[in-house]
């Protein structure tokens, strides 16, 4: 039987699709079954003994428009895309039933030699449940990992950057008694309320900014500072090292990085992003002079979460850059070395670096200068002390040199006004002075690091060498001998 000339391929094709739209198993079994007629041999040959004879015959059909067409058992296999072993098995199945009904099939219907007993279950759940519990610090309500899958609990690892306010109120409770230990219970309470409502606050933004295209919600971190070079040997524990800094704006997973020779994190925190973790009167000067000289933006509200509890989407990225510093083993001898280890430890989406130069690095400081147009005031317009301590939410405006602000991130509380507009002093400078006008002496860091030499790559010694110093004596690794002489 010539069956690819007796059935056209677009036949076929149609056959093979309406049979795979069937989708459950039992059906497509059931629909082959059908098309399968099993007889018994007419005839037998005769041969030796102990050697197996036919003992069926199967006759394959298909139907096309209603006719019922003999195909070959190799065509028919084809044509439905189904295995061997799937039609030997409805095979065997037909042949074994009395009426011609296969049997559903039972693979997934009965428990496991292996299972484990349900009392078993009860009982390790009944054991961890024994062990002190513990709430997640930074998200109470929202708790994605399920290490124990209905009990929705984990292990938890030791923190080493908790709330100090927490750790206080924590000793207060388990020391005090009586009266006193209420009170702390409830400032607690009242502390942990806070803190969620902020979170619950950063939350309806980011759901406000992705329904409205007109609305950006950034958050800002500054990563752990990271150590050039990245050495693991035990003298480097105790040496200065060059610092190198990723502070990551989680929008676009963007990370400004730059060195301790290009501006030293240390000494001031006058740059724009920077002051965001910072100085908040400085983070005033900046916000206010961006709304001011930048018509697109109409409105910049700065949110603030409560001291101990600021834990946000840029913590993941930071832990994801760690995690491949881990995983690739890579050699950090320069800071380059750390901005191209940042680029390639996302696949999906990758990090955007941009290395700060001196000149990204401006002074906002000055306008609030005796000569700058801003004064941050110490009360506001209605005479009432203002502290930026207490200040969780600060909204700026077209409106100039003004200043509206919440003591905490509600919606019902209203905003109070700050004027910070200097007398004679309205006009706002065309450009910011930068901080540094060359490179950062290093002198402290540069002694150790020069001991690190023989652990860094030669190719790399000149830079290091080559940092600029403050009038100090030369130290030189190469005249060791010399200067312990002198």
């Amino acid at each position: 039987m010539k069956c690819l000339e007796k059935f056209m391929e677009e036949d076929r094709q149609k056959c093979f699709a309406e049979y795979w739209a069937i989708g459950n198993h039992d059906n497509r079994g059931r629909y082959i079954s059908s098309l399968i007629t099993i007889s018994k041999p007419k005839t037998h040959r005769v041969v030796e003994d102990n050697v197996k004879l036919r003992e069926i015959v199967c006759k394959y059909e298909i139907i096309i428009q209603g006719n019922n067409q003999a195909i070959c058992r190799e065509c028919f296999r084809r044509t439905f895309g189904e295995t061997t072993g799937f039609t030997e098995r409805v095979t065997s199945k037909k042949k074994e039933s009395f009426s011609g009904i296969i049997a559903p099939d039972g693979r997934g219907k009965f428990a496991p030699a292996n299972k484990t007993k349900m009392e078993d279950l009860q009982s390790a759940e009944s054991h961890i449940l024994s062990f002190p519990s513990y709430e997640s610090h930074y998200c109470r309500n929202r708790n994605s990992k399920r290490c124990f899958h209905e009990l929705d609990l984990e292990f938890k690892k030791s923190k080493q950057d908790t709330c100090h306010k927490c750790d206080v109120l924590k000793m207060k409770i388990i020391t005090l008694a009586g009266e006193d230990r209420d009170s702390a219970i409830q400032e607690r309470d009242t502390h942990h309320k806070a803190a969620e409502e902020s979170y619950e606050a950063k939350r309806h933004d980011k759901e406000m900014a992705q329904k409205d295209d007109r609305k950006a919600v950034l958050a800002f971190d500054l990563q752990q500072c990271l150590p050039t070079p990245y050495l693991t040997t035990s003298v480097s524990f105790y040496k200065r090292q060059l610092w190198t800094f990723n502070l990551t704006v989680t929008n676009e997973a963007t990370c400004f990085m730059w060195n301790a020779i290009t501006f030293q994190i240390m000494q001031k925190r006058s740059h724009f992003i920077l002051t965001l973790a910072g100085d908040r009167t400085k983070t005033a000067a900046l916000f206010s002079f961006v709304i001011d000289k930048n018509p697109n933006n109409r409105e910049i509200h700065h949110k603030i979460l409560v001291s101990g509890h600021t834990h946000m989407e840029c913590d993941a990225d930071h832990a994801a850059i760690e995690r491949e510093k881990k995983r690739t083993g890579m050699k950090i001898n320069h800071p380059n070395d750390w901005y191209q280890l940042v680029r390639s430890c996302k696949c999906k989406k990758p990090f955007k670096v941009f290395v700060m130069e001196g000149q990204h690095f401006l002074d906002f400081n000055s306008l609030t200068k005796t000569s700058g147009p801003y004064l941050m005031k110490k009360v506001d317009t209605e005479g009432n002390k203002f502290l930026w301590t207490s200040t969780h939410w600060l909204k700026y405006t077209r409106e100039t040199a003004k200043i509206f602000f919440k003591s905490s991130l509600s919606e019902e509380e209203s905003f109070r006004e700050l004027s910070i507009r200097r007398r004679g002093k309205s006009t706002l400078p065309t450009s910011l002075p930068m901080i540094h006008e060359g490179p950062v002496s290093v002198s402290a860091e540069k002694k150790d690091i020069l001991e690190l030499l023989p652990l860094i790559d030669n190719v790399f010694h000149d830079f290091y060498k080559n940092l600029k110093v403050d009038n100090i004596r030369n130290i030189d690794p190469d005249l060791e001998e010399l200067d312990a002489d002198a």
